[in-house]
């Protein structure tokens, strides 16, 4: 493979790792003063959990990809055409999810700026501190409760309540009981609490979508967005790619083989001469295609 594949893949791996990174800089950044830790804990999945997966994927994939780089410029039948034009379709296709993204809802409270929340009273306004009955609990007062919530994985279950029900049937006993509801901050029944639920979101959405009362992490989203997308796409061209390649790979590429995926191309054992063999995960012998045993040493496996 050409040093040119390898610096292609790298800078593009390398741009996709770093917007990974910046997303959750720039929140991190924006909210420094103002509950970051909450905010990087309450929405996780999109903060951590997506960054440290996606530099792992990256980097389990770059053999791969340089691979198949390197393989469509030089050995597939018009594939520098054929790479170039899928390059187009990877890259609109991920503005356009990108955009039904970004313009979905329900929208996050990370999307609000820290003043917009430090700023924002409930509904109706100073609830909380009038002991009035919240119709809507102040933002930046229900994300603390969240927070400051019970340790178990799934606790938050206990009080969800479920919307959606058939307004045809009648309501089950369960839903008519009382429950701390969240976005109301105190106890109450399900159709009051379906109610407090979407004045939550319809406030969130509104105080996101205001400009002025908009996060620049949510601004700079809309940027980081179509790469993450972007880095998708790849992901799942490649991994589908090393199942139809996969004799191409074998014939172009064998002794890269091992290196470029242990867990996706089986390997080769030297006493198949070529031919493939099935790799055991326990230490019973492995048998190749012509009735030999492979040997049981862990080389069959690398």
């Amino acid at each position: 493979m050409t040093r040119g594949a390898y610096v292609f893949v790298a800078f593009v791996y390398l741009v996709l790792g770093a917007s990974f990174l910046a997303s959750t800089a720039t929140m991190m950044r924006e909210f420094y003063g103002y509950e970051w830790l909450t905010m990087l804990l309450t929405h996780s999945h999109l903060f951590l959990f997506f960054p440290l997966f996606g530099l792992l994927v990256l980097a389990a994939f770059y053999l791969p990809s340089v691979a198949f780089a390197h393989m469509y410029w030089y050995h597939v039948p018009y594939g520098r055409l054929r790479f170039i034009f899928g390059i187009f379709v990877a890259v609109g296709l991920s503005l356009g999810v990108s955009h039904l993204l970004t313009s979905a809802h329900p929208r996050g409270i990370w999307e609000i700026a820290p003043n917009a929340i430090r700023a924002d009273r409930g509904v109706p306004a100073n609830c909380r501190a009038n002991n009035v009955p919240c119709e809507r609990a102040p933002i930046g007062e229900v994300l603390g409760v969240l927070a400051r919530g019970k340790p178990e994985p799934a606790w938050l279950s206990e009080f969800a309540r479920s919307c959606t029900r058939d307004k045809l049937l009648p309501a089950t006993a369960i839903f008519k009981e009382e429950r701390y509801c969240f976005p109301a901050m105190r106890m109450l029944p399900g159709d009051a609490c379906c109610t407090a639920q979407r004045r939550f979101k319809d406030d969130v959405g509104a105080l996101s979508a205001n400009p002025r009362t908009r996060s620049q992490a949510a601004d700079l989203d809309i940027i980081f967005m179509p790469f993450k997308v972007f880095f998708i796409v790849v992901m799942i061209v490649v991994a589908l790619m090393l199942a139809v390649w996969r004799n191409k790979m074998d014939t172009h590429y064998k002794s890269k083989v091992p290196s470029i995926e242990r867990g996706i191309i089986s390997a080769r054992s030297p006493c198949c001469s070529g031919r493939s063999w099935t790799t055991a995960i326990s230490r019973q012998p492995t048998f190749c295609s012509d009735g030999n045993t492979a040997p049981s040493n862990g080389a069959g496996a690398s």
